[in-house]
């Protein structure tokens, strides 16, 4: 059982030290940890393979999405110095976690007839996934991935504060 230094367990003489389990399970209730969700408004041309005007269906659209990122809490490495009273903590570099596109939201604009577009239903569904990989790529250019990592170290240091008892968290890189 990980315990807490600054703590006597009965039947023993010696102070419990806190332990890089204790950390890890603590931590262990969120695997994947978002630190950063950015919603966005996005704008996104489609040109469908095809004839021009008899199967070329082309669109403009926009659309809301909401994408998210953070950490795998699994991935922190934990070192736990008795002597110095400090937990050092690696966090992972944050990666996107979900990118979703509010189909509610899609406006189609300059839509080019295609008399024979019978991939209508397709059309619509590469363009859904071309507004997610569009939103993902506006992500990254807003830093979002930069401001997760930033947040990981505050949410981290959060989620720990209340049981460290004496023992500071420094992160490194």
């Amino acid at each position: 059982i990980p315990c807490l230094t600054g703590t006597k367990l009965p039947g023993y003489q010696k102070e419990a030290s806190l332990t890089s389990t204790y950390i890890i399970e603590t931590l262990s209730n969120q695997s994947e940890l978002v630190t950063q969700k950015l919603d966005l408004e996005g704008y996104s041309e489609y040109s469908d393979e095809g004839l021009p005007v008899v199967t070329k269906g082309d669109f403009s659209m926009t659309y809301n999405a909401e994408v998210t990122a953070g950490i795998d809490v699994k991935k922190i490495d934990v070192t736990v110095n008795d002597d110095t009273k400090t937990v050092k903590m690696k966090l992972p570099k944050a990666e996107i976690y979900s990118v979703k596109v509010d189909p509610g939201t899609i406006q189609y604009h300059d839509e080019k007839i295609a008399l024979f577009n019978i991939n209508e239903k397709e059309d619509s569904d590469k363009a859904e996934k071309m507004a997610e990989k569009d939103a993902m790529e506006q992500a990254r250019k807003c830093g979002l991935l930069e401001n997760a990592d930033k947040n990981a170290e505050v949410l981290v240091k959060g989620l720990l504060e209340g049981n460290l008892q004496g023992y500071s968290i420094e992160f490194v890189k």
